[in-house]
């Protein structure tokens, strides 16, 4: 039997909503468990699906919400009670960033999901896109030149 990313997409949300009510009443071991099982569905989805560029960067937005929550749930399970709200009513979660690179079997193992699907030297320069010339050129004026020239751009 397949199942088609459609599926998935319902399957991680229903593990998305179950993690997030765990959340509430504090049942931290089985929200963690729910948050991680919700991410590895969304991924799927987002790996196997047909679907516009949008709508899977919202997917992994998500997903990567709901990593940082379930890594929050751990950090909170190993070093006392101090007890964080839920991402999943949170919405975007671009606010909560940590720098917590422990060595984490199932991060690791999702770290290494995404880094397939990031890719870190693209060997494309400007002269390889066609048209767009105000957004290389904002690009440069943003970017390059501050890196380029930093005296330039200090106060």
């Amino acid at each position: 039997m397949t199942s088609s990313p459609n599926d998935y997409i319902q399957k991680g949300i229903q593990y998305a909503e179950q993690a997030t009510a765990d959340d509430k009443v504090h049942n931290f071991e089985a929200a963690g468990k729910n948050y991680m099982a919700a991410a590895e569905c969304l991924m799927h989805a987002v790996k196997y699906g047909a679907m516009n560029d949008q709508l899977k960067q919202n997917i992994r937005a998500k997903v990567t919400s709901y990593i940082k929550r379930a890594e929050e749930i751990k950090g909170t399970s190993k070093n006392g009670p101090t007890i964080k709200k839920p991402i999943a009513d949170g919405g975007n979660s671009k606010d909560n960033k940590d720098d917590d690179e422990n060595g984490d079997p199932e991060r690791k193992r999702m770290m290494q999901k995404f880094e397939g699907a990031i890719i870190t030297d693209p060997q494309v320069s400007f002269v390889d896109v066609i048209g767009l010339e105000q957004a290389k050129e904002a690009l440069k004026e943003a970017v390059i030149l501050p890196v380029k020239f930093p005296h330039l751009f200090q106060e």
